[in-house]
């Protein structure tokens, strides 16, 4: 498991975007499914959201706020996790709100825990940086009006965790929980945000594959 210190020491939001540009960002810039274009936009638009509103990492913030997802897998079978959300009908990665809390190394933890059931679960080194998780990905996506709640935005920011467990544990926010190989999840999910992140661990996956050879 990742010590503690690094939940202590982990960057705020500002530095995650400027460490993941310099540190990750340029491994997909010559890949044919990412578009630099498009990723820094959303870069700009969390980074002017971050600075503009009061309590951007609260779910009380009703014009949006921040949330912290996470792709898991288990790097012996190289199969992902993947929730079928109760709320969207649909399958995602696993992940939630920060509920105040800045620091998204925390809650995106803290949300793979409780909705995988799994103990031993840690950042993984594929986006590791001078000892500290980096971020592989970030989606602004709309959450329709429902209830009391009306239409808002999510500012996701992705994380990439490992684990050698396998009996997972449904949560109540869950309608299934499975493991699916990369080809598996592709079949069950049409949505371009989960596909870039498969996408991106495929690659990250496959470069240390390719470092561990030499």
């Amino acid at each position: 498991m990742i010590a503690e210190k690094i939940f202590v020491t982990s960057l705020d939001f500002p530095e995650f975007i400027s460490e993941y540009k310099k540190k990750i960002q340029p491994l997909f810039k010559n890949e044919p499914w990412f578009s630099l274009e498009s990723e820094n936009l959303v870069l700009e638009k969390m980074k002017h959201f971050f600075q503009s509103e009061k309590s951007p990492f609260e779910r009380t913030n009703l014009s949006g706020h921040f949330t912290a997802s996470s792709l898991i897998f288990n790097p012996k079978t190289e199969k992902i996790i993947l929730t079928h959300h109760r709320k969207l009908d649909k399958w995602f990665q696993l992940g939630g709100h920060c509920d105040g809390v800045e620091n998204l190394l925390i809650p995106a933890m803290q949300e793979a825990r409780e909705e995988s059931g799994l103990k031993n679960i840690s950042f993984s080194s594929l986006s590791m940086s001078s000892n500290i998780p980096l971020p592989i990905d970030f989606d602004i996506h709309v959450i329709p009006a429902r209830l009391n709640e009306p239409e808002h935005l999510h500012l996701d920011v992705r994380f990439l965790l490992e684990t050698n467990e396998e009996t997972l544990n449904i949560s109540h926010e869950s309608l299934a929980l499975k493991w699916f190989s990369i080809k598996e999840a592709r079949q069950v999910s049409a949505e371009e945000s989960l596909l870039r992140l498969l996408d991106k661990f495929e690659f990250l996956n496959s470069l240390q594959k390719k470092h561990c050879q030499l």
